[in-house]
């Protein structure tokens, strides 16, 4: 009972929104058809008065153009009273030479003048020149209601309402009729069909047989409807046969898993273990490593040494030999000046002895100057004074000269035995460092010897150490592997045991389904995610 009153008002529910809908646009269209309408008829109710007065006005003018020129007021009067037999007239005047000469209005506007009826929208005024043989004699002033538009504009409305409502009223029965035969009826059907299958009544088929189902959109709907529900029953047939399978293949699988994850994990707890025992190798080997290259530092920084001690020493052995050679240089230099100076010894004795020997010749010129008379005698007696002083003061520099002499031959002397004892002393010094020289020489074979092996031993300890890091980052390599199979095989496991679930949950389904069972809010919330 209360499906059958919710589907009523479901029907009732569409048949109210499809009347509406097509309701609206029938009225819409019909209110804007009689909207046009009845604009074009004001519009030539309009053309119609404004022709009318013209017509009205034209004949005036002619009956007027007499009266005026006649200067006759009562025959104006009385064609203005023709034109007022027109009830939509409701003033009409005649000037001429600026006088009034007839007026009339209608009793609701006597109070009112011609310029009132030109600025209202109410009137359709017309301002005439009354002629006279090409001869303007007067103007006639005539002022036509547009009341009758608006009377006959009222009464039009009030009948295009009445159809307009009379129009929706038909439209509205007959779209509901038609909606309840040819679509509500069949979207029954549908409906009841809907409802068989989700209380998992798949085996009825549509309560319209094929034949009684309309050719068109809807019937073709109902058919398809049927087909679907066809291939759906099929559907859910295999698809529990499959659930089934899925569940016992589930199990397998989630056995297999959980033996794997065991191995995988013994596996890598063993070689988590060897990893270890290889950082501790390599750690070692580093270590040996960096020994070996501190020793090879040591090496080499001996070698070097020694290669600047023996360059030292085989500079020092140069400069002491040219030492020795200059020190010889000198010493020959040195007994060459004494042999020079015992020379000059030669020649200052010689010339001693010329002085003496002219000293003897000054004493003997002095005796021939006291012997040869006073003027002549005077003469040579000066004469040989100052040769006697001359030999004296060359005497004396010649004693100066040889106390030099001797001073300097004694210390020649001197400097002669001083580099004896220098070149003894360089040649000892020289001997004594090709002696070091000779010691730096083999200390420099041994360093590098020492270097040499030192390197060897360094490059073997690296190659030890390379390869043992590589057999770490290897078993690193097979431990990050062992640990990503231990985790791949624990999220295969989780997915089996969500598959397992799963394949119960949709075999449940399935069951409930078939039952006739709702799949709720809380069915939702239990159901695994995948």
């Amino acid at each position: 009972m209360d499906d059958a009153r919710e589907r009523h008002a479901i029907q009732s529910s569409l048949s109210r929104r499809f009347s509406a809908t097509l309701t609206g646009v029938v009225a819409g269209i019909v209110i804007l058809f009689s909207s046009v309408t009845m604009w074009s008829n004001v519009q030539e109710n309009e053309k119609r008065l404004e022709q009318q007065l013209a017509r009205t006005t034209l004949l005036a003018e002619t009956s007027l153009a007499s009266a005026v020129w006649q200067l006759s007021p009562e025959i104006v009067q009385d064609v203005l009273n023709v034109l007022f037999t027109d009830e939509t007239i409701v003033y009409a005047s005649v000037v001429s030479d600026g006088v009034v000469m007839a007026e009339k209005a209608h009793p609701d506007f006597v109070q009112y003048s011609w310029g009132f009826f030109q600025n209202s929208p109410q009137f359709i005024a017309k301002h005439v020149a009354i002629m006279k043989d090409d001869l303007q004699i007067g103007t006639l002033d005539v002022a036509m209601s547009r009341e009758k538009i608006y009377v006959q504009f009222t009464n039009n409305l009030v009948v295009y309402v009445l159809l307009t409502v009379l129009l929706i009223l038909t439209c509205s029965i007959t779209t509901m009729l038609i909606t309840r035969r040819y679509i509500l009826s069949p979207l029954t059907s549908l409906v009841d069909s809907a409802s068989s299958i989700a209380h998992g009544k798949f085996d009825l088929p549509m309560v319209a047989s094929s034949a009684q189902l309309p050719h068109d959109e809807i019937g073709e709907l109902a058919r398809t409807f049927d087909e679907m529900r066809q291939r759906l029953q099929y559907l859910l047939e295999h698809l529990g046969h499959a659930a089934a399978t899925m569940q016992s293949s589930s199990e397998e699988i989630l056995m297999a898993v959980n033996q794997l994850a065991a191995a995988l994990e013994e596996q890598s707890a063993s070689v988590t273990e060897t990893t270890a025992m290889m950082e501790s190798i390599t750690s070692a080997s580093r270590q040996i490593s960096g020994n070996t290259d501190t020793v090879a530092t040591m090496a080499e920084q001996t070698k070097g040494s020694a290669q600047i001690g023996v360059e030292m020493a085989e500079a020092t052995i140069g400069k002491m030999r040219n030492i020795m050679d200059t020190n010889t240089q000198v010493l020959h230099n040195i007994m060459a000046l004494g042999r020079r100076s015992e020379k000059i010894g030669d020649v200052i004795e010689l010339i001693n002895d010329i002085a003496d020997r002219t000293k003897l010749l000054a004493f003997n010129a002095a005796l021939e100057a006291v012997e040869g008379g006073e003027s002549g005698g005077k003469r040579f007696n000066v004469v040989a004074i100052e040769i006697r002083r001359l030999a004296d003061s060359i005497i004396e520099s010649t004693e100066e000269i040889s106390s030099n002499i001797l001073e300097i031959q004694q210390s020649i002397h001197e400097l002669v035995q001083s580099s004896d004892i220098t070149t003894a002393r360089i040649q000892e010094g020289t001997q004594q460092t090709g002696v070091l020289s000779n010691g730096l020489q083999e200390i420099l074979s041994a360093a590098r010897r020492t270097t040499d092996e030192a390197k060897q031993i360094a490059t073997a300890t690296q190659e030890q150490q390379r390869a043992h890091e590589q057999i770490l980052a290897a078993l690193k390599e097979i431990s990050e592997n062992a640990r990503q199979f231990a985790a791949a095989g624990n999220q295969v496991s989780l997915a089996a045991n969500g598959m397992k679930q799963l394949a119960d949950t949709l075999h449940h389904l399935i069951i409930e389904f078939r039952r006739g069972g709702h799949y709720g809010e809380r069915d939702r919330l239990n159901a695994p995610s995948t």
